[in-house]
């Protein structure tokens, strides 16, 4: 059976554009319901051929089966996933896809799909190769194994973190790629531009098409700030990995300095005290920056959630538009033969529109979830300048001590030691609170962006009843 599905394969791609998207909706059982045009183009079935067979149609086999369990039982358990897919045309030829697939109430899914363009993927074909010949010579444990395996050694600790990772990635490049293939800047093709002077200008679909034209930018600001934000953690990870390091060194000093005036008797009976201090200072600064990466943790977790559902938002937002202008053309087809019903069409837009909104809702809720984690992480890093400034105070009074100690030498480099570690921990708080801030800022903008979305999906819902 497999040399039969690999008689049947041709080692050609199907050519289609980046700026292409397409999509279809399947039932519980994986049964195709409806899709747009370019699913039939690149597929090469038509809607007779598609609707009513199984997705598994365009199931090429050099996809390892692991990938498309994990697909089903991530869906099956309500959650979407995104993952790389090589289907099938039906002529043999292949075609990479990015499939993003959310679940759609409790009966149905869609997919969207569009070409993949980045180094994630070139590294993930060579790893389904591998994990397709794992996979025949140990079974489905074997591959899934492999997969995981990879994502450990590459520093991803869960599939979830890697299509968040994924997403974002493909989608940045998708851009970058569409802008170059519009000659250098972005072109929003508006509907009556398209419809060029025909009267259906003002019909429901020519107004949804308008409408996500006018919100773009607003998806794109979004967009560009979930990426800045995960520029800005990976800073915060950094700076919070620098000041437990200094944690632990301002520590030994402290156990150092407290056995060496343990040694010197009752001259050294107020450096002990000293010690202590500087013992009891570095111990509650410790566990002040426990605290605060126990909240960069946290927030680690918000911003992936965040970039998922944003990315998920704009995609969504992306084939609404798409699929809104390719109705308008369908409109002024010559060549009505595989046209979508008009009640199809609009099932398919509510479908979208449903989802769109579900993913910006949650998408602006993992930002306010954010939002409140770094309030409090704030604190924390108060109450770390707070110790630190004490150690400075510490520092002081125990250089005084010293002065007139024999032993002062063996002292006074622990304690410019101790200077220069905590003039490094308060200037990396000090850009630790910035980033902080800036970030706390910007979510605090997306509060109006959110408001404009809402306000357009409103409007979008009102002529999808239109339709």
């Amino acid at each position: 059976m497999k040399t039969n599905a690999r008689q049947n394969t041709v080692n050609e791609p199907v050519d289609f554009q980046v700026d292409e998207l397409f999509f279809s909706t399947t039932d519980l059982r994986g049964i195709i319901l409806s899709g747009n045009k370019v699913f039939q183009r690149i597929s090469q079935y038509n809607r007779e051929q598609l609707l009513g067979s199984p997705h598994n149609i365009i199931r090429h086999p050099d996809m390892p089966r692991v990938v498309f369990k994990l697909l089903w039982d991530t869906i099956q358990a309500g959650k979407p996933i995104s993952a790389y897919v090589k289907n099938k045309a039906k002529d043999g030829r292949y075609y990479w896809v990015v499939a993003n697939v959310y679940p759609l109430g409790e009966d149905k899914f869609l997919s969207v799909r569009f070409k993949p363009t980045t180094s994630v993927f070139t590294t993930v074909e060579g790893l389904y190769t591998a994990m397709l010949e794992a996979e025949e010579k140990g079974g489905m444990d074997a591959s899934a194994k492999l997969l995981f395996d990879t994502l450990a050694s590459l520093g991803i600790s869960s599939y979830d973190e890697f299509m968040q990772n994924m997403i974002l990635a493909e989608l940045k490049n998708r851009d970058q790629e569409v802008v170059k293939l519009m000659g250098g800047k972005r072109h929003d093709v508006d509907a009556g531009e398209v419809l060029r002077g025909n009267k259906g200008v003002n019909d429901p679909i020519s107004r949804i098409a308008n409408l996500c034209v006018s919100t773009q930018r607003e998806y794109e600001l979004l967009f560009e700030k979930i990426d800045s934000f995960r520029e800005m953690a990976q800073k915060i990870i950094h700076q919070s990995s620098f000041l437990q390091g200094v944690a632990r060194e301002i520590r030994v000093h402290s156990i150092n300095t407290s056995v060496s005036s343990s040694r010197l008797g009752e001259k050294g009976r107020m450096l002990a005290a000293v010690s202590n201090a500087l013992q009891l200072t570095s111990l509650e600064s410790s566990r002040g920056i426990t605290n605060a990466s126990g909240h960069v943790d946290l927030a680690l977790k918000q911003l992936g959630e965040a970039t998922y559902t944003t990315c998920s938002a704009k995609l969504l937002f992306e084939m609404l538009n798409f699929f809104a202008h390719e109705m308008i053309s369908q409109q002024y087809s010559k060549d009505s033969s595989e046209n979508l019903q008009m009640s199809e069409v609009k099932e398919n837009m509510l479908y979208l529109d449903t989802l769109l909104e579900e993913y910006s809702r949650k998408a602006y809720d993992n930002l306010q979830k954010l939002n409140t984690t770094l309030k409090i992480h704030s604190r924390h890093i108060n109450e770390i300048e707070k110790f630190t400034r004490m150690l400075s105070i510490v520092k002081t009074t125990g250089t005084i001590e010293i002065s007139w100690l024999d032993e002062a030498g063996e002292f006074s480099s622990v304690f410019a030691m101790l200077e220069q570690l905590s003039s490094k921990a308060m200037e990396e708080i000090s850009q630790f609170r910035k980033l902080s801030n800036k970030i706390m800022r910007d979510l605090k903008s997306i509060g109006d962006i959110n408001s404009t979305i809402a306000e357009a999906q409103s409007l979008i819902a009102d002529q999808m009843h239109l339709i």
